[in-house]
């Protein structure tokens, strides 16, 4: 493809998120999509006890009148009860808006009664779960007792599926996610993508996945008429910024350095379709790398 040269001169920087404590006994990361709503900007994250299991964590809201201050509104999704899919964790938040409302996406984590928790353990793989809310800063409520998405049967992605983002592409939802094995590592995972009619599903996973051979949580933009990949710290494009012509097909355009872990943008073209290049493209991300993680404002300048 013909990539502008401009994009080859971006620069990706990161700050901490005012407004939103750092050491308040809680840790905060994986931050989603930014949305703007009746005059201010809304976002969601996951929130766990500091120095607990980030797996355990709920999904808190966050607003701003400007984007550069925030206030922590309070959970908006918590874990199920009983010996559900999701009792133990939701995590990851990705809010697709609607007419009649928002569509929350999340990645859960299950435990056993009476058993230990693990990373890999045989009942914890990770699935997609969907919930609504008519306003974004209520409570969402779950629109399913099963998931939206699943681990294949055997495969790249046959233990987690994670780190949701819903993109409208050509009249389609487009839901890329972060997919591994059991053997997978945060270094080694890879996105995939799964498309339906309609926001809920069902979703049918793309044959050639995975769709790229880098990148840990899934962060991808509209720009023009093409799709910008922010690549973290996965595989071997990591800390690049990529760009497709169709949402497949990534190519490498420029190393960056540094890309945080978990960048969630300010994308409305993502769901309007329109067609903007703009200079500027701000979003939210974390700290992950320290020992308790928190929230950061990131800005990829063009």
């Amino acid at each position: 493809m013909n990539i502008p040269e401009k994009l080859k001169k971006a620069k990706y920087t990161s700050t901490p998120l005012e407004g939103i404590p750092q050491n308040d006994g809680f840790q905060r990361l994986d931050p989603s999509n930014v949305l703007f709503y009746e005059g201010k900007y809304y976002a969601y994250w996951t929130r766990a006890k500091a120095k607990t299991n980030l797996y355990s964590g709920s999904v808190f809201c966050g607003e701003s009148k400007n984007g550069i201050v925030w206030n922590e509104i309070g959970e908006v999704l918590s874990r199920s009860k009983g010996d559900g899919w999701d009792n133990f964790g939701v995590i990851t938040p990705y809010v697709v808006p609607e007419r009649n409302g928002f569509y929350l996406f999340y990645t859960s984590s299950h435990k056993s009664e009476g058993e230990n928790w693990e990373v890999r353990g045989k009942k914890n793989k990770r699935n997609i779960g969907v919930a609504f809310s008519e306003k974004p800063y209520l409570p969402f409520t779950r629109i399913s007792d099963r998931p939206v998405l699943s681990p294949s049967e055997s495969g790249w992605d046959s233990y987690l599926v994670d780190d949701t983002h819903v993109m409208k592409i050509g009249g389609k939802y487009c839901l890329y996610y972060k997919g591994g094995d059991v053997n997978v590592t945060p270094f080694t995972t890879r996105w995939g993508l799964a498309v339906s009619d309609t926001v809920c599903g069902p979703y049918k996973k793309y044959a050639e996945n995975p769709v790229t051979d880098s990148g840990h949580t899934v962060c991808i933009i509209r720009y023009g008429r093409s799709f910008l990949a922010l690549f973290d710290n996965a595989g071997p494009c990591r800390h690049s910024l990529g760009c497709s012509e169709n949402g497949i097909d990534f190519e490498y355009v420029k190393s960056l350095r540094h890309v945080d872990t978990g960048c969630g943008a300010f994308d409305p073209a993502a769901f309007d379709g329109t067609s903007c290049e703009p200079d500027l493209i701000w979003g939210l991300t974390a700290e992950a790398e320290c020992e308790v993680p928190y929230l950061k404002r990131f800005e990829l300048r063009i």
